[in-house]
């Protein structure tokens, strides 16, 4: 509880408190009933060491009760003594038990919490390790058969309440003034919170004697422990729960919890539409002190538009409600009047109509200039409203305000293009259209685009040139063929395999082939020719189209170069496909032919 050392090595919770003690358990550790009741007593008036000039005054804030008995139903042999503590103002806190004193297993199991600690008006506390924030096996389970009473929580039957480090802790021992072992057990746990309840007092001063807020105070903020006792009965996501209560004490956010309650109160109420008097979720609300304008305290409504401020009592605010779409609603001067008190302060927001259309394209920015799919970010005060382009035109749509202004932010969801940035931007009433061009990144890694490799060489269908693709086909279902199956021998001059398809072996269908070449950078070339060869076969008695060659720049359009039909008869006619490049094009676009 109070325990100090050295400067550099101190222990103990609270090591400026005061404290005084009662000699209730014998050397052996054991103890009878009446020595405890008489301690009890005493801790509501103390004496002198002869027993006289009992003196109520000094009665101490908190008890600490490292003692109990292995009983698993409730006794109320200690009520009266409980009961006049609480009457009196002073804290009551018991260690929750060990599995080895009881010869309980560990973990003990549900129903091992000792007497006193379950009664239903006392703070029962169970251990963790020394710094793992982890349950710490030896440390006894609930629930109570004793229902709480006075601050169940919503969880009547849960013990412990809390736990707190209770493994290899550093204690006083009575071997010497200044000697001190390491000693493991909830007897180490209950210290802890007794020596809490001195920091939490001390701090807030208007929570002295008032055990129910202070209680709550502490299990508000415990850091939660879920752990799966089995019993069925705890919290969501077994918070609170029978091993670890509402979690470990962490004293620094219970004493900046006490201080906040004890100087100030509540301001809540609720935000609704003024036209439909529907709740409006996720509305900011801030409160201004008058008397420092850098203090601001804010929160968000919930779904059912419900908000609470903690704010300074006896101080004046204006309390301000924004929303994105609605007027912002003012009301000055609010005044909690005392601490923990609580005032009331509505509001009714109008929602705005002074929206504007926005749209626009995205399109690359390396010189093929097609379509983006991105991802388009419109921020102001605290609002993110994201929406993304179509990826077949690049075209978005977005609703937004003439009186705000927003940070726009295009983010390619492809790789290999830079994000924009627009900051402060208006939009006026009643259109706003708004393009972004994206840039290729310097690593030249956008679909389409390449770093240099020279494309010089031409290429027959039978022999492909390094880091080209192998032919591949689309529709039909069938299976190409290598073997030369109708003899008619490979008529491009290569010397690697061949694929075909004939119109007799696989029945009256259309096939397309493909064959794309690697990334080449055509940057540099005023004039780029591509030169390929392929081979058709033409039959007399088809009337179709059978010959039909296309190419394409990936990206751009495709450009018919080669189209014959069964009426002519012969090799097809030789063709070259021509492209001007653009020498403000940093990465060039790999060619695709058909």
């Amino acid at each position: 509880m109070v325990g100090a050392r050295e400067v550099g090595a101190e222990i103990g919770v609270a090591p400026d408190a005061n404290w005084i003690a009662c000699k209730g358990i014998r050397q052996d550790g054991g103890a009878l009933g009446n020595d405890l009741i008489r301690c009890g007593q005493f801790m509501l008036a103390p004496t002198n060491l002869s027993g006289e000039n009992p003196n109520p005054s000094l009665r101490p804030h908190a008890v600490n009760n490292s003692w109990g008995d292995c009983g698993r139903k409730y006794n109320p042999w200690f009520e009266g003594v409980i009961d006049a503590w609480l009457a009196a103002g002073i804290y009551p806190v018991f260690s929750a038990g060990n599995s080895g004193n009881c010869g309980y297993p560990s973990p003990p199991g549900l129903n091992t919490v000792g007497n006193p600690a379950r009664s239903h008006h006392v703070t029962a506390v169970g251990s963790t390790g020394r710094d793992d924030g982890q349950y710490a096996p030896h440390s006894n389970w609930g629930p109570t058969d004793s229902p709480d009473m006075l601050n169940p929580n919503g969880y009547p039957t849960i013990k412990p309440q809390v736990v707190a480090p209770g493994v290899d802790i550093p204690s006083a021992v009575g071997s010497g003034d200044e000697a001190y072992a390491a000693w493991t057990g909830t007897s180490m746990s209950a210290p802890h919170v007794a020596g809490l309840v001195a920091l939490v007092w001390d701090s807030g001063d208007c929570l002295r004697g008032d055990y129910v807020m202070t209680e709550t105070l502490i299990q508000d903020t415990a850091v939660p422990i879920p752990y799966d006792t089995g019993s069925g009965d705890e919290g969501p996501g077994n918070v609170p729960n029978h091993a670890t209560g509402w979690g470990e004490i962490d004293a620094l956010a219970a004493v900046e919890k006490a201080v906040i309650y004890c100087t100030g109160g509540f301001v809540e109420g609720y935000v609704r539409n003024g036209e439909d008097q529907q709740a409006i979720p996720d509305v900011t609300i801030k409160a201004v002190s008058q008397v420092n304008p850098e203090s601001i305290t804010f929160t968000l409504t919930d779904a059912q538009g419900y908000y609470q401020l903690f704010v300074n009592s006896h101080e004046a605010f204006d309390i301000k409600a924004l929303a994105y779409g609605y007027h912002p609603d003012f009301v000055q001067d609010v005044v909690v009047l005392g601490p923990g008190e609580t005032t009331t302060t509505n509001f009714s927001l109008t929602p705005k109509t002074n929206f504007v259309g926005l749209s626009g394209i995205v399109r690359d920015g390396g010189g093929h200039g097609y379509p983006l799919y991105a991802q388009v970010v419109l921020e102001t005060d605290g609002h993110r409203q994201v929406t993304f382009t179509n990826p077949f035109d690049g075209s978005y749509n977005a609703v937004v305000f003439d009186d705000q202004v927003y940070d726009v932010t295009v983010i390619p969801m492809i790789t290999g293009y830079y994000a924009v940035h627009e900051p402060g931007i208006r939009f006026d009433l009643p259109a706003a259209e708004r393009n972004y061009v994206l840039d290729i990144t310097e690593n030249c890694d956008a679909p389409g685009y390449g770093l240099s490799n020279p494309l010089s060489e031409s290429f027959n269908r039978g022999e492909l040139p390094p880091g080209w693709e192998v032919w591949d086909h689309v529709g039909g279902g069938v299976t190409w063929r290598f073997d030369n199956h109708s003899n008619r021998g490979n008529l491009t001059g290569g010397v690697n395999g061949f694929a075909m398809v004939d119109s007799d072996f696989a029945g009256p269908i259309d096939v397309d082939t493909s064959l794309v070449s690697p990334p080449a950078d055509l940057s540099g070339e005023a004039v780029v020719v591509l030169t390929f060869n392929q081979d058709f076969f033409f039959y007399p008695e088809s009337t179709q189209e059978i010959a039909d060659v296309d190419v394409s720049v990936a990206g751009g359009e495709w450009q018919n170069v080669l189209r014959q039909t069964s009426s002519v008869r012969g090799p097809p006619a030789i063709d070259r496909y021509q492209r001007n490049s653009r020498e403000s094009v940093r990465c060039q676009g790999a060619i695709s032919l058909l």
